[in-house]
């Protein structure tokens, strides 16, 4: 689950800092298909995980980092590249809507 964080912290960097609006919607779809798949593959682990108070601090830690990475300054001008390439906006709202930061989210109810 480490690995998960790690990696899915370091996708966010390269997607924040892609040098291109189409390089950052290739890396949007990819990270998106990868870290779902991945994250299916870890849901049994994460039940295990949750239960040890240990563990979930450790899931809190995981959560700032990437949370910080979202914070960041690079992550900030992503609305004015949003103004300029609305398939970047597009591929963004996709990949948020998936909630990778969360292992096993919660299903969203819809508004009626």
């Amino acid at each position: 689950m480490n690995q998960y964080y790690t990696d899915l912290t370091q996708r966010l960097r390269e997607i924040y800092f892609a040098p291109s609006d189409g390089r950052a919607i290739a890396l949007l779809s990819t990270t998106l298909q990868e870290m779902s798949a991945r994250r299916k593959g870890l849901q049994t682990e994460m039940q295990q995980f949750s239960q040890n108070a240990t563990a979930a601090g450790k899931l809190a830690a995981w959560q700032k980092e990437v949370q910080a990475v979202h914070g960041s300054t690079s992550a900030a001008k992503f609305p004015e590249r949003f103004v300029r390439n609305p398939a970047l906006e597009s591929a963004y709202t996709r990949f948020m809507a998936a909630r990778l930061e969360e292992l096993n989210p919660k299903p969203v109810k819809s508004a009626q």
